[in-house]
């Protein structure tokens, strides 16, 4: 009976942060809950599991390195907001320039008037005109790339899903008394 108490108890890796969990007794086919990440795992019965064996000191591999995927991920992220950030900065741009042709436009419409009226239809009231017209032009292509740019953005980075979710294999969460009960 001393002898099993004396016995250190099985040390298991966490397959989602790969920190060792400290199980009791026989746990082969349990469900435990790592300390360290949170994230739930099965116990896999003995002989199954080499990082349990390189946690007590015999030669075995050790548990894979996730930095990898997370460095992955992290540049996805990054990716992502500079893109995002990217087309709000392209969208301001566009509607300071749809300001300016605006301003331009009622600008020369006025310089048109008072030419007009001081001397006359002639050849300068036109160009003002004319000018008028090109600035409200690019106005109007300023003002669609200012929307285009806002549904970029807007614009989810996840594709829409093609099949209804499926919420099967999730539990009500009644059975976390049991999970505590085992700890």
């Amino acid at each position: 009976m001393d002898d099993y108490a004396s016995d250190p108890p099985p040390i298991h890796t966490c397959p989602h942060c790969g920190q060792p969990v400290t199980t009791g007794g026989d746990a082969a086919g349990e469900r435990f809950t790592c300390p360290a990440c949170g994230g739930d795992f099965f116990v896999p019965a003995d002989g199954d599991e080499p990082a349990a064996a390189a946690a007590r000191g015999d030669d075995a591999e050790p548990p894979p390195d996730r930095s990898r995927a997370d460095e992955l991920s992290g540049l996805r992220i990054r990716q992502l907001a500079n893109a995002r950030r990217a087309a709000y900065r392209a969208r301001s741009y566009a509607v300071v320039a749809f300001a300016v042709c605006q301003v331009g436009a009622i600008q020369l419409v006025i310089n048109a008037i008072a030419h007009a009226r001081a001397g006359g239809w002639g050849q300068r009231p036109t160009w003002y005109v004319l000018l008028a017209v090109a600035c409200e032009v690019a106005a109007v292509y300023f003002a669609r790339q200012a929307l285009a740019f806002h549904r970029e953005a807007k614009r989810s980075a996840l594709p829409e899903p093609t099949a209804p979710p499926e919420f099967g294999p999730l539990s009500d969460g009644s059975q976390q008394w049991k999970n505590f009960d085992r700890m």
